[in-house]
């Protein structure tokens, strides 16, 4: 397997991960092997009403794996 970026979630917004639905995602596991995730959906969190910086929406990810 190819060696794939480690991605920060902390600096991850909405409309970015909108654009990685359907790509795949490995999540290392030390007590076996490593785990494939694909992300299936990135949507708003909620109805905060509060504007906020672009960076800090509340969302949700689902991935399936």
């Amino acid at each position: 397997m190819s060696e794939k970026p480690v991605v920060d979630l902390a600096a991850l917004t909405l409309e970015t991960c909108r654009t990685l639905v359907n790509q795949e995602f490995i999540r290392s596991n030390e007590a076996g092997p490593d785990v494939v995730l694909r992300l299936v959906a990135a949507e708003i969190q909620g109805t905060d009403a509060k504007p906020r910086g672009a960076g800090d929406r509340p969302c949700s990810l689902l991935f399936q794996g």
